[in-house]
Formats: structure tokens, C-alpha cells, sequence
């Protein structure tokens, strides 16, 4: 039986039908408080492309989250075009296509899909006993009935889920060739520019050789009048060629590169953390701003040239039907350039990386000097420090002046090249003159053909270290389409589960990469669902690194994590880490108000929910008596002016938002005042029974909470039990050490 979205028998006219859409489907996906999502979604505000969005997913029967859905939102705008609801729906997995067969010709597997007309969005759902369309309108925010005449064959877009193995393996092929191949029709439409530019280009020399041996000599005004409104046509059709194959340039160089910029900076963003945190920022800066360069291969003289060269035949055509062997001179040299580019380009491109490794290294030291201001001047390191730089400085000046001499040396050689070609043309055009085998006219016309065709070979040779540059961001991003992610983005767990809170950790052993020395060394463990653990130990001991093992940041080279009987590494990283609530012991915070560093770790939560935690911490109050609230922006200037205990409350506050199975704090304690201090040992004990929450701390206030205590040391478990015979023990060996 089908499943209908929407009461086409008849809505009251109280009834929002966009409303209850929402509410039912955050039933469905078990989403709660699901009016403050109404709101953010399909309010009456909302544009009409963003009111089909839950209507199609419902329809669609999409297995997500409303975590899913609100991640995939974006952050400030609403979506206000098709274009924008397209995005949405592709980071969704859900890919939307234009459907070229008539509207009578839909089938029931083709439905739902999407219509889009000049001011109306419908999700066309299903068909009606009388043969004619079920939709919903975002315009009306109504049920409508269509009859197949009146949908245009170009107004239907079929929406499916993309197969998530077929995805993964065309990831594993050459991803920008198969990001190209989107764009056939533009690079056609480009290369047939070329091929009519090219074309129009053959009028100059042809109008001069036509006016010196006809016109000229039959002394024919009208021959010239005729000739000269021929050229005249033909040089306003090339410039209207030239301007539109120069937009299409822009556009290609323009989707290409969003798509490249977009599509890098998710992969990055879901690569295996122990993989960032290897390679310094300043590298991984580099990396990005080469990504960024894409758009260059596109709109820079490199794309002309190369679009250029194979019409050059046309050229070399034209000026051996002309003047015979005038025509060997361009190409020789046309042979001469590509042995060279053979030859030079995988040189260029080893220096191009060398520049580029040097210039990351830079970077990174640069990054590393400004986050280290403070202790460059504790430590009186001034001279030394800028002496580094002075050294790395030299050592990349000395790479980048090696490579533009390079560069230099094919300049030189190129124009070299070109005034030999150029004389040999001439000469052996005079010859062909003197002999009788060639006008006057034809040899100035040959000239000209001839640095038409030299002009195209010269920028491609002369643009070799682009081309080389170009290779190098290409294959960077192939590699990065190939590597392993830790989930890939946008697909959805096959499987959702309903976690408890049930933990048990088994012979577990951590490594930092780079490391010698194992973090953790066969950790067992176990945590019943609702206990309240604490764990101690001296710094180094291992007690974060167990923590980082939790959540997924590194992964264990022996050993497993259950939660509710399930190896984690077998759970999708996103179900996992949003079933956990984690304060981390550093204050990091991300530009935004506090509201929506908040909201980041959950952003479903209600108003209400955000009030009532920053409440209960004390959090509140001192916001708005001092800044604006939960509005107040977080941006350096107002940071330095919080203190550390209320920055502790912030991070702490991003944790109590979600109400999850399992709750880690590590470190909660180190910057909160007594005050502080006393409020999260509330909220804790409101959830001890409930959730499972384990702490590091060093204080034995915090202990004294829990149901078991464990010490660390060196990697490994040195003392566990009840906190009442733990915390002595510890006492005791702190009083001795003193």
C-alpha cells in the first residue's frame, strides 16, 4: 500500500498541511521537539523550493536524522531557488537529474519527483484514479491535482538515492576526469568556438591576399567595397564568438571550481583525524589554496592555447595550399615544441614541488610564530627565531629563482624559435615569389597565417610550468578522492539502533602515529549503563588518549570498544560520536554567537533546552548581565574578556545540550571556580542512574561522585574500586610523595 504525504480528499482550512508534514515526518524519524524545527524549516516564511525539501524526503521514505537534515541545511541562508534545494539534496546522497521524456510517460518507480515552473516548486507524488498528477505546491503549501498537458517536458527533475557502493567505486577512478565528463557539453561548445574562431580567423590573411592580387589589380572599388563589408562581418562575428566562448570559459572555471573547492574541503573535513594531525597547518594550508588554482586552469591563456593548437593544422593547411613548402618552417617547429615539452615538463614539475614543499614549510613556520607570540618573548628567542626564518626564507628563494630561470630559459628559447620559423617562412616565401609559384599577396597573407599558428605554440610552451603546476593539483586531488575517509559523506547508516549506555573496553592498546611508545597498553574495562565512572592518574598516564579512543579520533592497533555489545569501529562515526557528549579539556570555541557554538553539538535543541542548561551552570546570568546573552558573538576580543571558568561552563554547556546515553569530560574541573564547580557537580548527579558518564579529574570532589574510581599509570590500570577506598590510597601516596 502506498504511503500518501499529503490529504488530497480535502484539508480544513485551519490545518497547515506544511506543519503536520514536519511533525509527522520527525515522529518518523523520531525527532524531538520537533515545532522548533517547523519553524526553522517550513514556517509560512519559509521560500518555495525550501517547503518541498520534507515533503520530498518523506515521500522518498529517506532513512535519515534530523541531525542529518539540519547539517546539510545551510548556516545562515535559507533556500530560496531550486538550485539551493539541489545542494541540499546532494549532500543528502540524494541526486536529482532533468527527466527529457513527457509527463504521460512517468512511472510509478520514477515517483516522487520534483517540478519546478517560473514561480512554484511541486513535488509531484503520485497518480490519481483519473490519470492525472497528486502534488504538493510550495507555493500554495497546499495538495494540488496536475494533469500531464499541463507539465512542460523541461520542467521534471527525477529525484533518487545515489547507490552508495557504485559511489565509492567510481571514487577509486580518476575523480576530475569524471567530474569533467559533467561538462561535456560545455568543453564541445568550447572546442566548437575554437573551431569557428579559427575558422574566421583564416578572413584577414585570405582579405589581404585578395585585395593586393585582385582587387589592386583590376583597380576595383566595388571589389574592395565588397571585400571590406565581408571582413567587416566577419571580425563582428569573431568578437561576439570570442566574448561568448569567454563566458563559457568563466562558467566551466567557475562550477568546476566550486565543485572541486566544495567537494575537497568535505573530504578533508572527514579524513581519519590521526591523518591531520600528522601534517602541519601550513602544509595542509598549501594544500588547499593549490585546490583553489583549479579555476585558473579554466579562465587563464593556458585553456586558449590548448584549445588553439590542434585547429593549427587548419592553419598549416591553409599555408601549404597556398604556398607549398612554406608551410614546413611552422611545422617543424610545431614537432620541435612537443619533443621539448616532453622533455622539460616532468623537470618543471619536480621543481614546481620542490617550490611548493619549501613554500608549505614557510608557512607552517610562519603559522607556528604567531600561535607561539607569548613564549617567543618569555624566552628571549627573537634573533634565533628570525634567524630560522631567514635561513627557510633563503632556502625557498634559492628553489623559486632556480624555477623562474627555468621558465626564463623557455622564454628565451621559444622566442628564439619563433624569429627562426618566422625568417624561414619569409625566405622561403621570397623564393616562391622570385620562381614565380607564389603572388606577393599570398606571401604577406602566409606571414600572417604564420604567426598565427607560432602565437598559440609559443604560449602553450611558455605556459609549461602552469601546465606542470596544474598536473600536480590534479593528481593531489585524485589522491584525495582515494583515500579512505572515516564515513563517507551524506550516506546514511544501513542500520539505526537504539543505544543505551552499555560500555565494555578490551585489552586495549593505543599508539599515537609517530609514536614509540604505546599511549594505552591493554586496557580492560567495563561500564554499566547509568554508572558514573572517574578515572585519575598523573599527566601522561592515559587517561585522554582513552577518551580519543572513545570518540574515534585514533584508532586502536589492539583491542576493541563495545557499546551495547557493538564493536564502535563497526558503527557509522557520525551515530557514534552524536550518542556521545564530549568536553574536551581545551577551550576551543568557533566563531558565532554561544548559541550556535552550542547548537553545533546538537543542532536540533530547542530555545528552551539552551536556557535551562546555561542556567543550571550559571552560565546564563553572567551573559546577560555582561554581553548579550546566548546572542553574545564570540570572537577574539570578547574571548579575552570571559574568564577562563565561564569558557569552562561554555564547553561544558555544549555537552549537557544533548541528552545522550554516554556523557566524557575530561578535565572538567581545571579552569571552573567553586561556584562552577558546584553546579556541574549537579547536573551530573541529575544524570547519574540515567546516562553513562565518565570523568578524568584530578579532584577527589569528583570522585567522591562516582560509583568506581580508576587510577592510570603509564598506560595501564594501576588501581580500581569504590571511591571510599580508592581516594585514601591516593591521598596517602600524595601526602608521602610531599
Amino acid at each position: 500500500m502506498t504511503r500518501t504525504l499529503f490529504n488530497l480528499e480535502g484539508l480544513s482550512g485551519s490545518e497547515n498541511p506544511v506543519h503536520k508534514q514536519w511533525q509527522d515526518l520527525s515522529v518518523e524519524l523520531d525527532a524531538a521537539d520537533s515545532s522548533e524545527k517547523v519553524v526553522n524549516l517550513t514556517g509560512s516564511d519559509a521560500p518555495t523550493a525550501e517547503k518541498c525539501l520534507v515533503p520530498l524526503l518523506k515521500e522518498m521514505r529517506w532513512q535519515g536524522n534530523d541531525r542529518l537534515l539540519f547539517e546539510a541545511m545551510p548556516h545562515f541562508d535559507r533556500l530560496e531557488t531550486f538550485q539551493d534545494l539541489r545542494a541540499v539534496l546532494t549532500r543528502l546522497n540524494v541526486k536529482t537529474e532533468k527527466y527529457a521524456s513527457k509527463a504521460g510517460e512517468l512511472t510509478p518507480a520514477q515517483l516522487p519527483c520534483l517540478r519546478v515552473t517560473n514561480d512554484d516548486v511541486q513535488v509531484i507524488v503520485s497518480r490519481a484514479e483519473d490519470g492525472g498528477l497528486r502534488a504538493y505546491s510550495g507555493r500554495e503549501s497546499a495538495a494540488i491535482a496536475l494533469r500531464d498537458k499541463d507539465i512542460g517536458k523541461d520542467e521534471l527533475y527525477l529525484a533518487y538515492e545515489e547507490d552508495q557502493e557504485q559511489s565509492q567505486v567510481e571514487g577509486n577512478r580518476s575523480w576530475f576526469s569524471a567530474v569533467s565528463k559533467r561538462f561535456r557539453g560545455s568543453i564541445v561548445a568550447i572546442l566548437g568556438l575554437g573551431f569557428i574562431l579559427n575558422l574566421l580567423a583564416l578572413g584577414p590573411p585570405l582579405f589581404i591576399m585578395a585585395i593586393y592580387d585582385k582587387a589592386m589589380g583590376a583597380k576595383s572599388t566595388n571589389v574592395l567595397l565588397t571585400m571590406a563589408v565581408g571582413i567587416a562581418i566577419i571580425v563582428l562575428c569573431e568578437i561576439a564568438l570570442r566574448r561568448t566562448k569567454n563566458w563559457a570559459q568563466s562558467y566551466l572555471g567557475g562550477r568546476i571550481d566550486a565543485i572541486v573547492g566544495n567537494k575537497t574541503f568535505e573530504r578533508i573535513i572527514h579524513l581519519p583525524y590521526s591523518m591531520l594531525s600528522e601534517a602541519p597547518i601550513g602544509t595542509q594550508v598549501m594544500r588547499l589554496r593549490y585546490f583553489d588554482s583549479v579555476r585558473d586552469i579554466f579562465q587563464s591563456s593556458l585553456l586558449n592555447a590548448i584549445v588553439d593548437i590542434p585547429f593549427t593544422l587548419i592553419f598549416i593547411t591553409a599555408i601549404f595550399l597556398i604556398g607549398g613548402p612554406v608551410a614546413y618552417p611552422p611545422l617543424a617547429l610545431l614537432a620541435i615544441y612537443a619533443l621539448m615539452a616532453v622533455y622539460v615538463l616532468p623537470k618543471v614539475q619536480r621543481e614546481v614541488a620542490a617550490v611548493g614543499e619549501q613554500k608549505s614549510k614557510l608557512n607552517s613556520f610562519m603559522i607556528e610564530t604567531l600561535r607561539n607570540q607569548r613564549a617567543l618573548r618569555n624566552l628571549s628567542v627573537e634573533e634565533t627565531w628570525l634567524n630560522r626564518f631567514s635561513t627557510m626564507s633563503a632556502t625557498f628563494n634559492k628553489l623559486n629563482v632556480h624555477a623562474r630561470n627555468i621558465t626564463h630559459v623557455l622564454q628565451i628559447v621559444s622566442q628564439t624559435l619563433m624569429t627562426v620559423c618566422g625568417v624561414l617562412v619569409l625566405g622561403i616565401g621570397a623564393l616562391q615569389v622570385m620562381i614565380g609559384e607564389m603572388s606577393m599577396g599570398a606571401l604577406i597573407a602566409t606571414m600572417a597565417m604564420c604567426w598565427r599558428v607560432l602565437n598559440p605554440m609559443n604560449q602553450a610552451f611558455l605556459s609549461i610550468t602552469q601546465l606542470a603546476q596544474s598536473r600536480t593539483v590534479i593528481d593531489q586531488i585524485n589522491n584525495l578522492m582515494k583515500v579512505p575517509l572515516e564515513r563517507e559523506p551524506g550516506h546514511l547508516p544501513k542500520i539505526t539502533r537504539d543505544i543505551q549506555g552499555d560500555l565494555k573496553i578490551s585489552s586495549l592498546v593505543l599508539r599515537y602515529p609517530g609514536a614509540t611508545e604505546a599511549a594505552l597498553k591493554g586496557v580492560d574495562l567495563t561500564v554499566k549503563q547509568g554508572e558514573l565512572l572517574a578515572i585519575t592518574g598523573p599527566s601522561g598516564s592515559g587517561k585522554t588518549a582513552l577518551f580519543q579512543a572513545m570518540i574515534g579520533l585514533f584508532q586502536p592497533q589492539v583491542g576493541s570498544i563495545l557499546f551495547d555489545g557493538l564493536d564502535v569501529r563497526q558503527l557509522d562515526t557520525a551515530e557514534w560520536r552524536s550518542s556521545i557528549g564530549y568536553a574536551p579539556d581545551d577551550l576551543d570555541f568557533f566563531y558565532g554567537t554561544v548559541k550556535q557554538n552550542l547548537l553545533l553539538a546538537d543542532p536540533g535543541a530547542a530555545d528552551e533546552r539552551l536556557y535551562e542548561v546555561c542556567d543550571q551552570l550559571g552560565l546564563l546570568s553572567y551573559l546577560e548581565d555582561n554581553f548579550e546573552g546566548l546572542e553574545t558573538r564570540l570572537n577574539g576580543e570578547i574571548l579575552k574578556q570571559i574568564p577562563e571558568n565561564m569558557r569552562q561552563r561554555i564547553v561544558l554547556a555544549r555537552a549537557f545540550v544533548k541528552t545522550v546515553p554516554l556523557y566524557l569530560f575530561d578535565n572538567p574541573g581545571t579552569h571552573l571556580d567553586f561556584e562552577g564547580d558546584e553546579k556541574f557537580k549537579e547536573m551530573v548527579r541529575s544524570l547519574q542512574g540515567k546516562s553513562t558518564i565518565i570523568i578524568n579529574t584530578q579532584r577527589p570532589s569528583h570522585m567522591k561522585l562516582a560509583d568506581r574510581v580508576v587510577v592510570f599509570r603509564s598506560g595501564q590500570i594501576a588501581m580500581m574500586g569504590e571511591p571510599d577506598k580508592v581516594i585514601p590510597v591516593l591521598m596517602g601516596q600524595t601526602a608521602k610523595a610531599s
